[in-house]
This record gives C-alpha cells, sequence and structure tokens, in this order.
C-alpha cells in the first residue's frame, strides 16, 4: 500500500520482453501495481528522417543512471530506484550500445527494488515475487551470477510462491558462510510445509532431516527441530514416539534458551495430556511457564495446555482462569481461539455443577462467541473440535430433558459451516432435538384437567410451535439421509428416511410426508415397517382427499395380507385398513362402492379380524353408525353409535358420537310422529310407539346436552368448524326434544339460552320462532304475540345469504309451524275484534 504519497514503478521481464508500466503516484499501490501484466513492445519508423536524428544524438551516460538507482537502493530509496530505471534505463536496453554488464545490473537492480520494497511496505504478493524470480532469471540469462543478497532474495520468492523443489536446490548453491541463512531457510521452507492448508509432511520430514545433519546447527535451532519433530508426531497420533524423542532431546539442548526448552517442556506435556497421564503434563507445562517469557505467543499456547490440564482433573476453576488470562491478554495470538473454545467448556461443566457461580445461559454465551470469532478464522481442526465440544454439550442437555439448551448447542454446531456444509452428525443432532422438543410441547399441553393426545387438540400456539418442531426435525432427518446416502450404513440410511416422513406426518404436512413414505416404501425392500409405510400413505392421502389413491394403498395391504411373500409384516396394517378403506369409500361421492365400504365395516364388527375390544372395532362400530345414520336408518345407527360411544369414552370423538347417536335418536322419533299421523297404527301398537317416541326424545335431549357442555369446556381455538356446528345445533335441540315432549315452559328456557348464545347468529331466528310456538302452545297469547313479532322483526334485518347454511337447524317443518301459528294468532286477533 502507498505510504506517504510515494509513487512506485514496477516492470517485470517475460522470455525476452522488457515490460515498463508508468503509475500515478496519488491512485495506485503496490498490492494493485505489481500486478504487471505482458505488453509486447514493437519500434515503428514512421519518418525515414528519424533514424538520423537517433544515429547523431549523443550516447547517454547508461553507466551514471545505473550508478544513481543502485544509490537510492542503497538508501532504501525503492521506489526512487525503480523510477531511474523504468523510467530513464529502461528505453536504452535495446539500443547497441547497451552492454552486457549494464544488462546485468539492470534487472538484478530491479528485482532488489522489487524485492525490497515489498518487504519494507509488508506487501505479500504473488506477482511481486513473480516478478522477482523472472528479473533475477533475465540477469542470469544475461551472464550475471547470483552471490549473497540477490541468492536470499530469490530463495524467499521461490518459498513464498511454493516452488519448494527449486528452493531446496538453490539452498545447496549457498556459499558456506552462508550456513546460518541456509538453515533460516530450510526452518522456513519446514514452517510453511507445516502451515499448509494440507500439511506437507513428507516434505517437512526431509527438510528437517536435513536440517538436523547441518554440521553448523546451533543448539538453539536444534531445540526447534527436536520441537517441529515432536510437533508432526502428535499430529499424527505417535505419542509415545514423541515423548521419547524429546525426553532423549532434552539433555543435548541443555544449553538453548530458556524459550527454546520451553517449547520442548510445552510439548511434552501436550504429550503427556494426550497419553492419559494428567498430572505429569500439569508438570512439564508448569516448568514451561517458567522457561517462556510471557510476551511470547508460546506463552499463551502453554497456558492453554495448561489449562486443559486442570480441566481434565477436575479443577474447573482455576482451569478457567488460564483460559481467561489467553483471551483477556493474548487476542492477537494464535492460541486465543483455542482458549475461547476451552473457557466455553469449562464453563458448561462449572454452570452444571455450581449454578450459583455461573449460569447456563452464560455458557451458551461462551460458546456463542467463539463461533461469532472463529468463523471465516480458525483453521478447520479447531472448528471441528469444537463441533464435537457442542455436540457433547448439546447431548449432556438432551439427556437431561433441557431441550432448549440441548437445542441452542446443536444450533451453534451448525452455525459454524452453515447447513448445507455441517457435519452429518450435526444434522442428526438437530433432528433429534427439534422431534423431542415437539413431543415435549404436545405432551405438557393441557385441556382443563387432562393432557392433550392429540396435535389437534392443543392450542393455536402450541399447535403452530409443535408443527414447526416436527417439520424441523423431518427436515433434518431427510437432509442426514440424504448426507449418508450411498454410505455402509443402510439401516442409519433407511431409519431416517422413515424418522423423516414420520416426523412430516405427525406436523400436519401431508404433502412431504406422502412424498416420504412413498420413497421410504419404493426404496427400503427389506424393512419391518415397509407395510407401515404404506398404510400411513394412505391414510395421508385420505387426509389430503386423494381418496383413489387412498384406496389403492388401502386395498394394496388387503391384497398383499394373502400373499406369503408379500404379507410379511403386513397383518396388522391390513386389519387397521379396513375402516378408513370403508371410510374412503363413503368420501369419494362414488355410491358404486360404499356397498364395499358396508362390508369392509361389517367384517370388522361381525369379529372376523380378531379382538371386539380392538381399537379397529371401535372404530368400525362409528363409521357403520353413521353410515346408518346418513342413509336413515336410524334404529340401526342407534344400535351402533350406542356401542361406539360406551368404547370412547374421554376422547376427543366422543362429542361427534354423541352428537350422531342423539339425532339419530330425534329423527327417528320425528318418524314415528310420521308413523301416528297417518292413523292406521293399531291403538296397541301407537300406544308403544307414543312411549318410544318419549324415551328417544328424553334421551336424545340428555345427550344434546352432554355434547353441548363437553364443547363449551373445549378452548374456542382448538374446536374445529364441525365441532362448532354440533355445538350451536346442540343447544337448539335440547329445545326442540323438550317441545316434541310437551314440555314447552322447559323449551322456552332452553331455547332462550340458546337464543342469547348465538345472538348474532341466524339460528337465533330458530329459538325466537320456537319461543313463540311454545307460548302458543301453553296458551299464552300476550307472550306469543310479543315473541312473533321479535321474530319477524329479527328476520328482517337478516341478509338472503344468512340462510344458505345447510347446517341450521331449522326445518321446512319448523317454518311451516312458525306460518300455521302466526295465521292461527292472526286469526284468534280478528275473532276477538269481531266480537
Amino acid at each position: 500500500m502507498p505510504r506517504n504519497g510515494c509513487a512506485v514503478f514496477v516492470e517485470r521481464a517475460v522470455s525476452e520482453e522488457i515490460i515498463d508500466i508508468e503509475i500515478d503516484p496519488g491512485k495506485k499501490t503496490w498490492r494493485e501495481l505489481w500486478q504487471v501484466p505482458t505488453l509486447a513492445l514493437a519500434v515503428v519508423l514512421l519518418l525515414a528522417g528519424l533514424v538520423g536524428v537517433v544515429v547523431t544524438r549523443p550516447k547517454p551516460d547508461i553507466n551514471s543512471m545505473i550508478r544513481v538507482a543502485e544509490n537510492r537502493l542503497e538508501r532504501d530509496d525503492h521506489e526512487g530506484s525503480l523510477e531511474i530505471l523504468n523510467g530513464k534505463v529502461r528505453q536504452h536496453v535495446d539500443a547497441p550500445y547497451f552492454t552486457k554488464d549494464q544488462l546485468q545490473q539492470f534487472h538484478l537492480l530491479r528485482a532488489r527494488a522489487v524485492a525490497k520494497g515489498q518487504r519494507e511496505l509488508g506487501v505479500q504478493e504473488a506477482a511481486n515475487y513473480n516478478s522477482v524470480l523472472n528479473e533475477y532469471r533475465s540477469a542470469e540469462k544475461a551472464g550475471a551470477k547470483l552471490e549473497g543478497e540477490d541468492q536470499l532474495l530469490r530463495l524467499e520468492s521461490l518459498i513464498a510462491t511454493e516452488q519448494y523443489e527449486s528452493a531446496i536446490e538453490r539452498l545447496e548453491e549457498l556459499d558456506p558462510e552462508m550456513s546460518q541463512d541456509r538453515i533460516a531457510f530450510r526452518k522456513a521452507i519446514i514452517e510453511e510445509a507445516l502451515g499448509a492448508h494440507v500439511p506437507r509432511i513428507e516434505l517437512a520430514e526431509s527438510q528437517l532431516l536435513a536440517l538436523t545433519q547441518d554440521p553448523m546447527l546451533g543448539v538453539d535451532d536444534r531445540c526447534w527441530s527436536a520441537a517441529r519433530r515432536a510437533e508432526i508426531q502428535l499430529d499424527q497420533g505417535f505419542i509415545d514416539e514423541a515423548v521419547t524423542g524429546i525426553l532423549r532431546e532434552m539433555p543435548r539442548v541443555s544449553a538453548a534458551k530458556p524459550s527454546a526448552r520451553g517449547e520442548l517442556f510445552t510439548l511434552l506435556g501436550r504429550g503427556y495430556m494426550e497419553s492419559g497421564a494428567v498430572t505429569e503434563a500439569r508438570k512439564q507445562l508448569e516448568r514451561a511457564t517458567e522457561l517462556i517469557d510471557s510476551d511470547d505467543d508460546l506463552f499463551a499456547r502453554t497456558l492453554v495446555q495448561l489449562g486443559r490440564s486442570l480441566e481434565q482433573t477436575g479443577q474447573m476453576q482455576l482451569a478457567f482462569e488460564q483460559f481467561e488470562l489467553v483471551t483477556q491478554d493474548y487476542a492477537g495470538s494464535e492460541s486465543y481461539l483455542p482458549a475461547l473454545l476451552s473457557r466455553g467448556d469449562v464453563l458448561s461443566a462449572i454452570a452444571e455443577s455450581d449454578p450459583a457461580q455461573y449460569s447456563k445461559e452464560e455458557a451458551v454465551g461462551a460458546y456463542v462467541r467463539f463461533v461469532d470469532e472463529a468463523t471465516g478464522r480458525a483453521s478447520e481442526p479447531l472448528l471441528q473440535e469444537a463441533i464435537t465440544s457442542l455436540l457433547q454439550r448439546s447431548e449432556e442437555q438432551f439427556v437431561k430433558d433441557d431441550l432448549v439448551a440441548s437445542s441452542q448447542y446443536a444450533q451453534l454446531a451448525e452455525d459454524i459451516h452453515g447447513i448445507t456444509e455441517t457435519p452429518a452428525k450435526v444434522l442428526l443432532m438437530q433432528a433429534r432435538v427439534n422431534f423431542a422438543m415437539a413431543e415435549e410441547m404436545l405432551e405438557n399441553a393441557v385441556t382443563g384437567e387432562e393432557h392433550v393426545i392429540d396435535l389437534a387438540d392443543a392450542d393455536p400456539v402450541t399447535r403452530a410451535q409443535t408443527q414447526r418442531h416436527y417439520v424441523r426435525a423431518a427436515d433434518y432427518y431427510r437432509r442426514y439421509a440424504d448426507r449418508i446416502a450411498g454410505g455402509d450404513d443402510d439401516a442409519a440410511y433407511a431409519d431416517s428416511l422413515w424418522r423423516a416422513a414420520d416426523a412430516f406426518d405427525r406436523g400436519g404436512d401431508a404433502g412431504e410426508a406422502i412424498a416420504g413414505f412413498s420413497e421410504f416404501s419404493m426404496t427400503i425392500t427389506d424393512d419391518p415397517r415397509v407395510p407401515e409405510a404404506k398404510f400411513r400413505l394412505a391414510r395421508a392421502y385420505q387426509a389430503s382427499g386423494d381418496y383413489a389413491l387412498a384406496a389403492q394403498q388401502f386395498e394394496g395391504l388387503l391384497t398383499d395380507s394373502h400373499d406369503e411373500q408379500l404379507g410379511k409384516n403386513v397383518g396388522p396394517y391390513a386389519v387397521l385398513s379396513h375402516v378408513p378403506l370403508a371410510q374412503v369409500y363413503l368420501a369419494d361421492l362414488d355410491d358404486s362402492n360404499d356397498a364395499r365400504a358396508e362390508e369392509l365395516l361389517n367384517i370388522v364388527i361381525r369379529g372376523e379380524l380378531g379382538d371386539v375390544d380392538s381399537d379397529a372395532f371401535a372404530m368400525a362400530l362409528a363409521s357403520i353408525g353413521q353410515v346408518h345414520y346418513l342413509k336413515g336408518e336410524y334404529p340401526r345407527a342407534i344400535e351402533s353409535l350406542t356401542e361406539a360411544v360406551s368404547r370412547n369414552p374421554g376422547t376427543r370423538d366422543i362429542h361427534r358420537l354423541q352428537f350422531l347417536l342423539a339425532d339419530s335418536r330425534r329423527l327417528e322419533a320425528e318418524k314415528i310422529t310420521e308413523t301416528l299421523s297417518q292413523g292406521s297404527t293399531a291403538p296397541s301398537v301407537a300406544r308403544e310407539l307414543v312411549v318410544k317416541q318419549a324415551e328417544h326424545l328424553q334421551i336424545a335431549a340428555d345427550l344434546f346436552a352432554q355434547v353441548r357442555d363437553g364443547l363449551e369446556e373445549v378452548d374456542p381455538r382448538r374446536r374445529t368448524a364441525l365441532e362448532a356446528m354440533y355445538l350451536r345445533n346442540s343447544y337448539f335441540y335440547v329445545g326442540d326434544c323438550a317441545f316434541d315432549l310437551g314440555e314447552y315452559e322447559s323449551a322456552i328456557r332452553s331455547y332462550s339460552i340458546a337464543k342469547d348464545r348465538y345472538a348474532n347468529d341466524a339460528a337465533s331466528l330458530i329459538a325466537m320462532v320456537q319461543i313463540f310456538n311454545s307460548y302458543f302452545e301453553l296458551g299464552d297469547l300476550e307472550r306469543a304475540r310479543t315473541a312473533s313479532e321479535r321474530a319477524r322483526r329479527f328476520y328482517e334485518t337478516l341478509p338472503k345469504e344468512a340462510w344458505e347454511d345447510r347446517s341450521l337447524p331449522m326445518t321446512q317443518a319448523d317454518w311451516e309451524r312458525w306460518l300455521d301459528s302466526s295465521y292461527e294468532l292472526a286469526s284468534m286477533r280478528t275473532d276477538d275484534f269481531d266480537g
């Protein structure tokens, strides 16, 4: 980058060409300008007279120019040197009077100016290093022999551009008196090899061997070599070899500087730590802290190792103090991020054992800080270590049923690389946690004194949160399955597919559930859950209204159950398929398969499939009862629904069954009224029918009251549209039953309650009309007139579309009764007036 507005002039030689480029000192930087493109030079003589001018021009003093450039370079004026070389000397390079010595000097000076100028500015651009190498090649081609400083500058550029083989060859060419430079550059190659994104261990080991065989190697450098060898061995898991090697080397380097010996003690401590000898490790690390200067980054690395040894011996507070010191005082060191991670590990342990000292939130916060600062900066091994640590924390909290904390740790592990790049084990943990959170939310949701047993029973907020966790779990399971597909663990793949489909199904995402169960049943052939997958696929189709596809799957299970090869594990699901298959046929608006539906239900009810106490039997009773109800076969409906109600106490479906049973009795009473009105019934039979009619109405009234009271206890936000209709109609039907029983005062009370409950509903007119009819039947004509007038006024306020609701509990007979009573009431008023 520019300093103090200095201009930089750079050029690069490629093959036979020499390239110049001028720089605007106010706009460009070293980083921008030293990446020099290759430009072709051409000389065009535009006028013949120009040749004469050139020939007669005096020769320039090239040597003086070069000396000026060299002097500026010696004063570290690299920009000025390049200005002379590029601006004045360069234009004469191709002239016949430009000597070989001058050409050598020109290239050597440009190489030195670029190399030293970049070094001074702290710039490390590959293009600049390549420019240096090109200039030295051109100098050698011109006959120059590189010596001393030029050899070192070239070595620096070779190593920077990762041309290690060439650098090693050039090392061997250094003069004997440059042994310390040779050692320094060999160490640089080793450090670069070990620090590469993918460490080049073989290169590092070969150069370590050459280094240790160098007769001029001093005791400090021998100590450094031993440290690098031990580091390689420890990284590769050769713990015993590393420890033994350090112990053997210690006596030979006793005269080394304290900091050099301190690094060996640090590595020895690490070796003991990794071998499980924690007490011995701590002893060696404490010795290291006594030898290493506290300003050295190695001191921070030693503190981290010491903190980990204290952590392993359970001395969490002391360990925390070591990590805290590194994070506060060594933020610029390589040990800063490892200390941040270890700080989180220790805080989480303290939070578990002594929450009064540090909270779980503080522990999570420590990891959050690490993830925020490490992302994009930390080495991949450290990030993997962090992921492992976070997953351990997540598993610990998962086992303790603290799913919120478990979820936080799992999410942090995912955040390190993002969902698309995170390891498969993170996806699996996320899936497990989210599924458990959904189950816990459902379990903790309550309705009155009872726990909900179905997602539909939960309040809207709980239902939405639960569905979100189920769907998140499903998505993670599916991602995990995709990640491990094609691997060796077929069981894990199949299990993940299954769990993904299952979670989508539980979360109410029928489309994804269908896709999941379809994939499972088609791709996994030898899993005992395949029949269940087909059954749940059919149920998902049924829930989506795809009745044809649902029927196909259910019928397939019934067919497979009779096949010796395909029928394995199918039996239970073939049994369970009878009732939903019947429900599908009854719901598909195709009358041609209704007989098949009844046949399926009767198979269950006759006990042909086993235990009459099974859930399938209870479901069949309810379904066949509904079939009879819809067909107007009320006695048969009453029989089936009565038993269905007795088998489903306390279930969510009880309100529906009670309503259908009550309405079956109410409608059967109406049929009896029609029979009696025909006048062809024998007196004895008529008396029996009247008693039976009263029984039906009384039982119906009691059932409607139970439905009304039961659904009123359900949170309105949880009621389905069908339940809301059952609730409303039950209010009015209680009054209807009392009216038909001739209990008009009771009917008036029930209708009044219904009217007030649904004051703004069109159904209120029904109550008003029936109140009028009840007063009329009681002979209270004044109140009847008042009630009729109220009903008329309310009727006039209702829009026509209000009567398009076919579920309203007001039939044609109710309208006719209002008309007849109103006409008769009006006639009575006329008679009274005439009298």
